[in-house]
């Protein structure tokens, strides 16, 4: 925009200096939207876990401020443990500029090109990893390590895990951020910076985008918590989802760490609990060939199940009824439902790891049974983990890391629900994996997009073939059929759209409303003047009029100097013309002196065949529309609220050669720019169209560009439509050929005003296209009302 200004003060001698002044108050507006938020207030770098409250959610995340509710309010056994805050996480990102290195890598990324996104996460997060932390945050980190050994025991192992703010609350960032378990002194700092740095993960950055934060709404804490030597751990929902009781505790477990469960790689014994009594009422009991288990030297590793434990349920009832009482507890502080993490060491002693808001989508009516009747069943079994139906082709993924390869709108099929699928969330049709469990990551993800998911459902992978279509009922039955039934499309709903709303959608729409309005409408009123340049789009408005005045010698204080000529014509049509040479035949007066011409002086070949359409005697330009009284003030509405504004019509401009035409025409409330050449040469000719605008509503505008597509496609034009938008264009064609489509060219483009204001439906406007075609142009006039190309509204009738 700064570039045109530059041109226009350019081609006018500084006339319009004052735009400039408009362009940086504009700027400023979009400078005060994108400002960052304040930051949260200083503290110190490291608290410990005792000395937080749940108040303090801006310095230590969503993750702490659970930890700390349990703990210091309803005084719940948590682990022990110290808070590294946004501050101090802030802190080591400006160091040496890496902030502003993250910020320029990030504006590269997009959920559109997974590859991309892929290089450019490994990138940031190499950079993170690799960076010197502060030694003032390096000695408190280790300080604080050093005070948790004295309150619990020499070389206590911890659990390093993230606590971003905006994490556990109405998103759950559920997987999209890293934990590092069994950590020792040595690996203190390591594992603070691979905790920041999966920030930076591709499923992080696509989830925030998805859901509409940005990088700055998310600042990063980790927290440092000593390790649970887990003799069983997992998940538990304080209301059953399958049903959404809230009488019930949903309870998922199995032997040792639980990152098994939450990460889609195993299947979990499974309890319901009644709230009241703490009774079983219901238990699922799986095989369990293998447990995770920390190491003596740090970190963890797999290993195979003792073979009698294998089969054994990883709780028993006293377990479960304790859980089932602090998961009551939390629940009733909260006042929602929750999603709670827990484990039980070797001496039986239980401890809360994670308390968040249970996301579950609203249970569906059922369906009935015969709903499934004389379909082609592919697959049945395993659950529901997120409700809906949905179709696609089926991609079965072998690897989690090759995101890239996952086509739009695919069912997609895996061997497990691995929390790094989440990238893909909004972009796949559905989710069908052989293991996994309602309580995982992944199904949280899922059901907070929407995306239907069944879990656990066995032998997918090798049952469904890659490329299938397939439809997938995740419902009372979990079960996915062969092709798209109607009686099931009729059923399907879109996915959830979390972006609409969202932080990043509110700051986008705000800095929208200082580009995108348009203010100057009427290039006739006082107000149109660098001073009434309210956005981008008027400053471009502004440019275009004064530069075409400029060219064409029409600015008010011209010394009728100027090269154009003024076209004398019967049309609705205030046509300004340009001769580039060869355009108009010779005269024996001067060019000077000819000020005006008629278009019987037109020698340009594509002006000509364009006005031959314009003036073709089927073509009424008389706006023959009788609108019914109760439609006159809704029509004025519409033109009332038209981006044109309500004064019709304003100048048009041509230039033109003997062979060349750039013609940009105002037809009322709509405008058209034809760019044509049109000579002996077929190889060089073309005609390109664009066609934008009008005076109904945006529903009749863009059923106006479906009427054009359906014409324009007819004869032979390549088209490209997006609302009430049309690109056109038909080349390398002979001169006959190319003559007579602008001629036709100038016919649809007369025939069509108005019509955005009578056009009630798509078959109505693809209905005309046939009537255009017949070579009858006068397209307004009434139809019978019970033909089916008849294009009034009942209203009209």
């Amino acid at each position: 925009v700064q570039g045109l200004v530059a041109a226009l003060n350019a081609l006018t001698g500084d006339r319009f200096a004052a735009l400039a002044d408009a362009c940086r108050t504009i700027e400023d507006a979009i400078a005060q939207v994108l400002a960052p938020q304040a930051s949260a207030p200083a503290s110190a770098d490291v608290l410990p876990l005792e000395d937080i409250g749940a108040d303090m959610h801006a310095r230590i995340g969503g993750k702490a401020a659970g930890l700390a509710l349990m703990k210091n309010e309803l005084h719940l056994p948590v682990p022990d443990g110290f808070v590294i805050t946004t501050g101090a996480t802030a802190r080591f990102l400006a160091a040496d500029g890496l902030q502003d290195r993250i910020r320029a890598e990030l504006a590269r990324l997009s959920t559109e090109d997974l590859a991309g996104l892929e290089a450019g996460s490994a990138t940031i997060r190499r950079m993170v990893v690799d960076a010197a932390l502060p030694a003032e945050l390096a000695g408190a980190i280790a300080a604080a390590y050093a005070a948790l050994e004295a309150r619990t025991c020499p070389a206590v192992r911890i659990a390093m895990r993230s606590s971003a703010v905006g994490e556990d609350g109405a998103a759950s960032f559920a997987g999209q951020y890293a934990t590092v378990l069994n950590v020792t002194r040595d690996g203190l700092l390591a594992a603070f910076k691979e905790v920041v740095a999966s920030k930076y993960s591709a499923r992080a950055i696509s989830y925030r985008q998805l859901i509409g934060l940005d990088d700055a709404d998310t600042p990063m804490c980790v927290i440092g918590l000593a390790m649970i030597d887990a003799k069983a751990s997992g998940v538990m929902y304080t209301l059953d989802p399958e049903t959404l009781d809230d009488r019930y505790v949903k309870v998922s477990s199995l032997w040792g760490l639980g990152e098994q469960l939450v990460g889609g790689d195993a299947m979990p014994d499974n309890f319901l609990v009644d709230k009241a009594s703490g009774s079983v009422v219901a238990r699922q009991i799986v095989l369990k060939p293998a447990t995770l288990v920390p190491l003596a030297a740090g970190g963890i590793r797999l290993e195979d199940t003792q073979a009698e434990r294998r089969s054994l349920p990883s709780l028993d009832d006293a377990a479960l009824r304790q859980l089932c009482a602090g998961a009551a507890r939390i629940e009733a502080h909260a006042g929602s439902a929750q999603d709670i993490e827990w484990a039980i060491d070797a001496a039986d002693r239980l401890c809360f790891l994670q308390t968040r808001p249970l996301h579950l989508a609203p249970r569906a009516e059922p369906a009935p049974d015969d709903d499934l009747a004389g379909l082609d069943i592919r697959l049945s079994g395993g659950i529901a983990a997120a409700r809906g139906i949905a179709a696609g082709r089926v991609h079965v993924a072998s690897d989690e890391n090759a995101l890239g390869a996952i086509p739009d709108h695919a069912v997609l099929v895996t061997r497990n629900a691995a929390p790094a699928y989440a990238a893909v969330m909004g972009r796949i049709a559905a989710l069908v994996t052989d293991v996994g469990s309602i309580t995982s990551h992944l199904a949280s993800v899922a059901r907070e997009f929407g995306i239907p998911a069944i879990l656990g459902a066995g032998d997918a992978t090798a049952t469904l073939a890659q490329g299938e279509e397939v439809t997938v009922i995740a419902g009372n039955r979990a079960t996915i059929v062969r092709g798209t039934p109607d009686r099931l499309r009729e059923r399907m709903r879109p996915a959830r759209r979390r972006y609409v709303g969202s932080p990043a959608h509110r700051k986008l729409r705000a800095l929208l409303d200082c580009v995108v309005p348009l203010n100057l409408t009427d290039c006739r009123s006082a107000n149109f003047t660098p001073a009434g340049c309210r956005t981008f789009h008027d400053v471009i408005r502004f440019c275009h009029e004064q530069a075409m005045r400029a060219m064409f010698g029409l600015s008010a204080d011209a010394d009728g100097a100027g090269a154009s000529v003024k076209v004398k014509t019967h049309l609705p049509l205030a046509l300004h013309l340009i001769d580039l040479g060869g355009g108009l035949r010779p005269t024996s007066s001067t060019r000077k002196a000819r000020r005006t011409i008629a278009p019987e002086d037109f020698a340009s070949v594509p002006l000509r065949a364009i006005w031959n359409g314009l003036t073709h005697p089927g073509v009424s330009w008389e706006g023959t529309m009788n609108f019914a009284a109760n439609r006159f003030m809704s029509l004025l509405a519409s033109i009332a609220t038209s981006e044109l504004g309500p004064e019709p019509g304003g100048d048009s401009y041509a230039l033109a050669s003997h062979d060349y035409l750039n013609f940009s025409a105002k037809f009322g409330y709509h405008f058209a720019t034809v760019d044509a050449l049109c000579g002996e040469d077929p190889s060089h000719n073309y005609i390109a169209l664009q066609f934008a605008g009008g005076a109904g509503n945006y529903f009749g505008r863009s059923l106006r560009i479906r009427f054009l597509g359906a014409v324009l496609e007819r004869l032979g034009f390549q088209f490209e439509m997006q609302g009430d938008l049309i690109e056109a264009s038909y080349r390398r064609h002979g001169l006959d050929a190319t003559r007579d489509r602008l001629d036709q060219l100038g016919r649809l483009l007369a025939s069509c005003q108005l019509l955005d204001m009578k056009l009630a439906s798509e078959v109505a406007a693809l209905a005309l296209a046939d009537t255009f075609m017949a070579g009858d142009y006068a397209l307004l006039k009434p139809r019978n009302a019970d033909r089916p190309d008849n294009f009034y509204t009942q209203q009209d009738h």
